[in-house]
């Protein structure tokens, strides 16, 4: 199987056996799958982002449908990062719906399953399959801890660190490992892509740290 997008990597890597996002830091969980959205939509050039400003450049390809609603608010006015991510953070439908259809994307390429989520079954959820989830994260360590890492590599991480995502699929070991890793190329040499993958998360960070609340 081809690999998966850098959202639908990052919804997986995140997400519980439940398919929630984890109850201890969910805003930041979910405030991370937009930057993930952004970060991927900036890859393919479908935007650009100068000075936290928005431009969109071109109509975004079929193989990334599930960013569609987010694609789609982007265009109906100018925006900065920080207005687009508090927004959606604000507003419950807007982050309910990205979510749904990244979701939905993993089920029909067998990645994930639907089921019924919540105390009563009032929501639908979408759960990575154990087989798909442990083939990402053994993908990834091995990457991380020692191999050949890329630019969605190197953003995979510092968006599940920024949101605390990564103790959960690492051991307390190999967390200070991907983290001494990731100091060492903030500080080191770096080719272009990778210094403007780091720097992006980056600035997102900020803004995810400011994130409190979130209406689900």
């Amino acid at each position: 199987m081809d690999r998966r997008s850098l959202t639908q990597e990052y919804y997986m890597a995140a997400v519980d056996t439940k398919g929630n996002m984890p109850a201890m830091h969910r805003d930041a969980s979910y405030a991370g799958l937009v930057v993930a959205g952004l970060m991927e939509m900036v890859a393919e050039g479908v935007i650009t982002i100068e000075k936290k400003k928005i431009t969109v450049n071109k109509e975004l390809p079929e193989k990334m449908g599930y960013l569609t609603s987010l694609y789609q608010y982007m265009g109906e006015k100018a925006r900065t990062t920080d207005q687009l991510i508090n927004a959606y953070m604000a507003y419950g439908t807007r982050m309910k719906q990205l979510t749904a259809d990244v979701g939905e994307s993993l089920a029909v390429d067998g990645s994930a399953k639907k089921a019924e989520g919540g105390l009563i079954g009032q929501k639908t959820v979408y759960i990575p399959s154990k087989e798909a989830k442990d083939e990402l994260i053994g993908r990834f360590k091995e990457a991380f801890l020692g191999g050949t890492m890329d630019a969605q590599d190197i953003s995979l991480a510092m968006i599940l660190k920024e949101t605390k995502n990564l103790y959960a699929n690492f051991t307390k070991e190999e967390t200070k490992a991907v983290k001494e890793r990731l100091k060492d190329m903030k500080s080191g040499p770096a080719d272009k892509p990778w210094a403007d993958m780091i720097n992006y998360v980056d600035d997102m960070s900020a803004i995810m740290a400011s994130i409190t609340t979130i209406s689900m």
